[in-house]
């Protein structure tokens, strides 16, 4: 169930009889958190806070490290030739590391509107969806109360407001009356503050009163009912390792490869960087004619132009496969004619 939000701790302590549904309870819950966290007893990382974050440039410290990040990175757009699209919507931000994962894996955007979306933000996601050719499935979580329930229709009103050609299905996945009944979940009485409480009921349900699990394994089955669902990620990237690793092996050789040091040597004269890039490719040539191993190939391209030697030392060093990774269609720039391995079609954008 980890990570877990504050609030979805209370609902578990007031479900188990220890606290009491009400404001002391929660707070209560809030201080004994941060006593065991300060004291070891509770792992910082086991509860989610989105509200706050880092923001830094990445760096890295040489090109080895930068195409082993590229190879990390990497992933297969799994969607390119779905009959469908998929999104979901999120109205709490501070559940999004729950759905991430998920999202993540199937490749699905995870869109975070914080209550009630901005236009701005719509606006961006009306602009995407406006240039599919395939149909849009918004699927929306949010608070079941009156305005919680406002926020999933005006996302949905202001999206069919600004592209009215596109095809949209949305759906309010959670919470509903429905999972309310069936699943139990702890209940508040509704915001009497709320100028749409009148009309709505007594009792509101929040988000984090559905278990993590149980909300991860709802989005999943969601994704996966569409037509063709697409492989996970996961086994996407198993696949595609062990495509690299058959035509290059663990230590051995790429049959076919056209590459390009283009986005490694973007600060060079462009001439300079022309040469660097033929100079790879056509150690890739010789690989595939001599069968040397993958070293010894680009061995020889160090005594090219003196603008690609550093990167081409660079490079000889690495494994075949992250060698394999580097090759990329934009080489064809550059007059390089060999092919790259058919499993990529380039590096990793950033």
């Amino acid at each position: 169930m980890r990570p877990m939000t504050v609030r979805r701790v209370f609902y578990e302590a007031t479900v188990r009889g220890l606290v009491d549904k009400s404001d002391a309870g929660y707070g209560k819950v809030q201080i004994d958190l941060v006593r065991m966290r300060r004291a070891g007893q509770l792992p910082y990382h086991w509860l989610a806070d989105n509200t706050r974050c880092q923001r830094k440039p990445q760096t890295l410290s040489g090109v080895e490290k930068a195409l082993r990040e590229a190879a990390r990175l990497y992933r297969n757009a799994l969607w390119d030739n779905a009959g469908s699209y998929v999104e979901i919507w999120l109205e709490k931000d501070a559940l999004s590391r729950v759905l991430l994962p998920i999202a993540g894996e199937y490749d699905v955007p995870l869109m975070v509107a914080r209550g009630y979306a901005s236009l701005s933000f719509l606006d961006a996601a009306a602009e995407y969806i406006g240039g599919l050719d395939v149909p849009a499935h918004i699927y929306y979580l949010g608070v079941f109360d009156p305005s919680g329930v406002n926020a999933g229709e005006k996302i949905e009103d202001t999206l069919r407001e600004l592209v009215p050609t596109a095809e949209i299905r949305f759906e309010r996945l959670a919470v509903t009356p429905q999972q309310i009944a069936a699943w139990d979940l702890p209940t508040r009485p509704t915001k009497a503050t709320d100028n749409r409480a009148k009309a709505f009921g007594e009792i509101s349900v929040e988000l984090d009163a559905i278990e993590p699990t149980r909300l991860r394994e709802l989005v999943a089955a969601t994704i996966e009912r569409h037509p063709s669902p697409p492989t996970s990620s996961a086994q996407s990237r198993r696949r595609e390792r062990t495509a690299v690793d058959r035509r290059t092996g663990r230590h051995g050789v790429p049959i076919r490869m056209r590459g390009n040091v283009g986005f490694l040597s973007a600060g060079l004269p462009q001439a300079e960087r022309a040469a660097g890039c033929r100079e790879f490719a056509g150690a890739g040539a010789r690989l595939s004619r001599s069968g040397a191993s993958v070293r010894a190939a680009l061995a020889k391209a160090v005594a090219g132009p003196a603008a690609a030697k550093a990167i081409l030392a660079e490079i000889a060093r690495l494994p075949a496969y992250l060698i394999a990774i580097t090759c990329s269609r934009t080489a064809a720039e550059h007059g390089n004619t060999v092919q790259s391995p058919a499993t990529y079609g380039g590096p990793t954008s950033y």
